[in-house]
């Protein structure tokens, strides 16, 4: 089962909103190779590279600037985070890790 943390449910439905604003034309596609990359962990749950976080792990949406941490146990799938990879290569953005950020950085 895939579960999402609020964090990371709340940082989709913001990049949904931003590109529909920003950038109409990408955002179906956007969303549905982000919807695609993650449905993929319920078979592949070790798609993704070792994240920088013990425990997690971190999948490349491919075809787009954004990465997905998150972690596994079992038969489920904790979405963590959704990032854009230009804040998750950072080492930290006003202070915090990017793993500790609420928000992620639009581009």
């Amino acid at each position: 089962m895939i579960l999402w943390s609020k964090a990371a449910a709340q940082q989709l439905e913001d990049l949904d909103w931003y590109l529909i604003e920003n950038a109409p034309d990408a955002a179906d596609a956007v969303m549905h190779r982000i919807h695609s990359g993650i449905g993929t962990l319920k078979d592949f749950p070790r798609a993704g590279r070792p994240g920088r976080v013990p425990g997690t792990r971190e999948l490349v949406i491919p075809g787009t600037p954004y990465l997905v941490i998150y972690s596994f146990q079992r038969h489920d799938i904790m979405i963590v985070a959704l990032l854009h990879s230009l804040l998750a290569r950072s080492s930290s953005v006003g202070g915090q890790k990017p793993w500790e950020l609420k928000h992620f950085l639009y581009l």
